[in-house]
């Protein structure tokens, strides 16, 4: 009996350890890219099972399966980010130093043109429900509204405060964080006028943004206050604020596993579980590497990917040569 009781003891154990280390996040790649410089946002292209890296004055395609560098757009000075209209064929790049959009064919990486935007171009997305690019030029306080079919613009939206990063429902919202006011504002993809200011907080300084649209909820990353704020749009009332790491700029939401994820800049990721729309707990505080303050998902393989070089505390620099893109998942 007592042997009996020890092995069930022992096989529970086991059950649970298996169950709880299957649960973690953990880094399962780390794929090194050519070049030096600086980065920023990365897209990843489920179609094509690729993924877009900013990266100094170039933007690089490496494919995820492989692990290969497979295109590279060149000329894109001070790039932030990159948007995908498969509808068209294209890509949009937003180049900050030249305060334009850089537009580039999808299959061949080819550069089409150059559409002029306002100050600064920084975050960037294509929605699919108007078919529209949405430029957010973080120093004009403002977003160049550009028509994907033709790349004209079409509008200006002004902003109260300086864009963060943004995100579209697909059904005719788009949201944008306010860094320097702690605001989430509302903008109608059709009419392209401002129809909702939600605060977070004048302290919060929003950063990376997420959206559960079964929920109808915003995740905010807040790197003045290092906390993610859950934003339920329909009342307009914070229903949740977490911690999280340092530094973070960037947010994604895993709906198959109902987790939230921020990168934060200090080298670690932050997994907040959803356990309910008003309930969420802290899961996990991965350790990634310093400067990984950008973050991607992949809804298929249901990986997560940041990217940095590697730091040198010696001198306080990032090592020539280091450039990496870091693939996480369970």
């Amino acid at each position: 009996m007592k042997y009996y009781l020890a092995a069930v003891i022992l096989l529970i154990s086991c059950g649970l350890f298996a169950q709880n280390g299957s649960g973690e996040y953990k880094i399962k790649q780390i794929i090194p890219v050519s070049g030096n410089g600086g980065w920023d946002y990365l897209t990843v292209d489920n179609a094509s099972m690729r993924i877009f890296l900013s990266h100094s004055t170039c933007v690089q395609v490496i494919d995820l399966k492989s692990g290969k560098q497979v295109g590279v757009i060149p000329n894109t000075p001070g790039v932030h980010g990159i948007a995908l209209a498969h509808e068209f064929n294209k890509g949009f790049i937003s180049a900050g130093k030249i305060d334009s959009v850089i537009v580039f064919d999808l299959k061949s990486y080819r550069i089409l043109g150059k559409i002029p935007a306002g100050r600064n171009p920084d975050a960037i997305l294509y929605d699919p429900f108007s078919q529209q690019v949405f430029a957010f030029n973080a120093r004009g306080n403002s977003v160049t509204v550009i028509k994907a079919e033709n790349d004209s613009v079409v509008a200006t939206v002004k902003l109260r405060g300086n864009p963060e990063f943004a995100v579209t429902d697909i059904s005719g919202n788009i949201y944008v964080n306010l860094e320097n006011i702690g605001f989430i504002a509302r903008i109608d993809a059709k009419s392209l006028q401002i129809i909702g200011m939600y605060p977070i907080g004048p302290d919060k300084e929003p950063t990376g943004l997420a959206l559960d649209k079964q929920n109808n909820l915003l995740f905010s990353g807040c790197s003045g206050t290092n906390e993610l704020t859950v934003l339920n749009i329909s009342s307009g009332e914070v229903v949740a604020t977490l911690p999280i790491g340092m530094h973070c700029d960037g947010v994604t939401f895993m709906p198959a596993q109902n987790d939230i994820f921020t990168s934060n800049g200090e080298g670690t990721i932050t997994v907040i579980h959803q356990n309910a729309p008003d309930r969420y707990t802290k899961a996990q505080t991965l350790v990634t590497k310093r400067g990984a303050r950008t973050i991607s998902c992949n809804y298929s393989s249901q990986n997560i990917y940041t990217i940095t070089a590697e730091f040198d505390d010696v001198k306080k620099e990032y090592k020539p040569d280091s450039f990496q893109l870091i693939v996480v998942g369970k």
